[in-house]
C-alpha cells in the first residue's frame, strides 16, 4: 500500500490550468506567501550582517591607520559592529510595528 500518491503529468497540467488546488491543500497564494516572507526576512538579515561587517572593517581600518594598536582597532570594529546591528534591529522593529 502506497501512502504517497503521485499524479501523472496530465493531472498536474489540468490542475494548473484550472487553478484548483488538490483536496485538503491551501490555495496557491497561501502556499507561496510564507516562503516569500521568509526569504525576504533572511535576505534583510543577511544584508544587515554584511553592512555591519563593512562598518566594523572600516572602523578597524581607520583606527589602525590613525596609528593605534591592534587592540584599539579590534575594539573600534566591535563597537561599530554592535552599534550598526543595534540600530538596524531598532529600525526593523519600528517598521514591523508600523506595518501591523
Amino acid at each position: 500500500m502506497f501512502i504517497i500518491h503521485h499524479m501523472n503529468p496530465v493531472e498536474r497540467l489540468d490542475r494548473d490550468i484550472q487553478g484548483t488546488a488538490p483536496p485538503g491543500a491551501d490555495p496557491l497564494t497561501e502556499e507561496l506567501v510564507m516562503p516569500v516572507r521568509l526569504t525576504m526576512i533572511l535576505l534583510a538579515a543577511t544584508m544587515m550582517l554584511m553592512f555591519a561587517m563593512t562598518v566594523a572593517i572600516g572602523a578597524a581600518y581607520l583606527t589602525r591607520r590613525d596609528g593605534s594598536g591592534y587592540r584599539a582597532a579590534i575594539k573600534s570594529g566591535a563597537v561599530g559592529f554592535a552599534a550598526t546591528l543595534t540600530t538596524a534591529t531598532a529600525v526593523v522593529a519600528a517598521l514591523a510595528a508600523v506595518a501591523r
